[in-house]
């Protein structure tokens, strides 16, 4: 049982690893994101490559934006979570 959880533990941990390197080069690229919903005062979307509830998600500081609204936003920093942080630079290309 030991071994098993070693094993799981390892593998957690590469996929952490993996996924934080994947957010870190994403920082300073600009992505087309739709916005899902609101928290709070924050928009909080996803790219047209993530799957909703599945993949991380691209958290828009201080922007009400309606849920379907779709926008260019320019990555600043991938937080703790692997969530990327970013602000709207404009409308996607059609």
């Amino acid at each position: 049982e030991e071994t098993k959880q070693a094993r799981k533990d390892e593998l957690v941990a590469l996929f952490q690893e993996a996924s934080a390197a994947w957010a870190e080069a994403r920082v300073g690229s600009e992505l087309r994101v739709m916005v899902d919903r609101m928290d709070g005062l924050d928009a909080v979307g996803r790219t047209e490559h993530d799957a909703p509830d599945i993949d991380g998600a691209v958290r828009i500081p201080a922007m009400p934006l309606p849920p379907g609204s779709e926008v260019l936003v320019r990555v600043l920093y991938a937080d703790v979570d692997g969530e990327l942080v970013g602000e709207v630079v404009g409308s996607p290309p059609q």
